[in-house]
């Protein structure tokens, strides 16, 4: 098993289905599809489902064989200058490694907590394929 380590910036509870938002910083060459993370502190596990790019920022940091799913934002005025926020924002976030992934709790519900490490192990880990 590996031991690439990740730390969460940040997380949410997604109320529709078993699924949470979660902005990870990590040194890897991105996160693929099914690969599962387990928390050093508590041992529960999560499986990347996919990475989330916005449509409205450009030149965002792509990582080979990562699954995407392009999201767009609508926003309430000024228009203008909370797209800029969100483009400065997410460049910020970047350029300290920290990207957003939906991940689906294995076995649980919860999310991660706040600073909360997280192992690689595998994308084998589970039956789930993509």
């Amino acid at each position: 098993m590996a031991t690439s380590h990740l730390t969460i910036i940040e997380s949410w509870k997604l109320s529709q289905v078993n699924e949470v938002i979660a902005d990870l910083q990590h040194s890897l060459n991105g996160l693929m599809p099914g690969e599962l993370l387990k928390s050093t502190l508590t041992g529960l596990k999560w499986k990347v489902l996919f990475r989330v790019i916005f449509i409205q920022v450009e030149n965002q940091r792509r990582f080979e064989g990562e699954k995407e799913r392009v999201m767009h934002f609508s926003f309430a005025d000024p228009k203008g200058e909370n797209l800029r926020k969100l483009q400065i924002s997410t460049a910020e976030q970047e350029r300290q490694n920290i990207f957003q992934y939906v991940l689906e709790p294995v076995e649980h519900s919860d999310k991660p907590g706040k600073g909360e490490k997280l192992e690689v192990l595998s994308k084998t880990a589970t039956n789930i394929g993509f």
